[in-house]
């Protein structure tokens, strides 16, 4: 078992993690994170250390962050790519900007976040809580998701073109202006109170 230190030179703060060459195990010591940290292939499963903290601009590509709890976590143009968040609790989460094409996002928590210009290309999102959630130009584009709530959301200029919606989704309240919708299918989603017909496509509800 070897320590590895990472000390923020800009913000004077440090973080110690315990390292396990072989699963590649992180766990946060210290109460603060600076930014820029590189840390992909984490293990951060159920961690509640990182909630609140400022985490601009960190790798975390291909981490394991299953049923972590992050709420108001500030991950502003973070790597998450092929992160898995699975149950992950994303609360007022900051995301600006982030990349999380790729991501496992099946049952978060994202109600409130910040995803505006985020990339969430090719996302799985099963049950995934999206109500309030800041999508502003965010591109979603060949997404999957199934059984979500995008009740109050702001999905202005979002790109939902070839997304799937497998067990349909509901946009009560949501602002669908400018959204690029392509020939996705909306069939069985709900769009104010009406619900979707087959043949829906181009952002029409019939």
């Amino acid at each position: 078992m070897s320590k590895v230190w990472l000390t923020s030179l800009a913000l004077g703060l440090s973080l110690s993690f315990s390292a396990q060459a072989e699963d590649e195990l992180f766990t946060v010591r210290e109460q603060k994170v600076g930014p820029c940290v590189d840390l992909p292939k984490a293990n951060l499963v159920q961690t509640e250390e990182l909630a609140g903290k400022r985490l601009t601009g960190i790798n975390l590509e291909g981490a394991r962050l299953m049923m972590a709890k992050l709420m108001k976590v500030d991950l502003t143009r973070a790597n998450l790519k092929g992160a898995d968040l699975n149950s992950a609790n994303l609360e007022d989460a900051v995301l600006v900007g982030a990349d999380l094409s790729g991501a496992k996002l099946d049952r978060a928590y994202l109600i409130g976040a910040n995803l505006q210009r985020a990339n969430l290309k090719g996302i799985s999102a099963e049950r995934t809580r999206l109500q309030r959630t800041d999508l502003h130009r965010a591109d979603l584009s060949g997404a999957r998701f199934e059984s979500v709530s995008f009740e109050g959301a702001d999905l202005r200029g979002a790109n939902l073109s070839g997304v799937t919606f497998g067990l349909g989704a509901t946009f009560t309240d949501a602002n669908l202006k400018d959204v690029e919708w392509g020939n996705t299918d909306l069939n069985g989603c709900f769009i104010g109170k009406r619900k979707c017909k087959p043949g829906s496509i181009n952002g029409v509800c019939k």
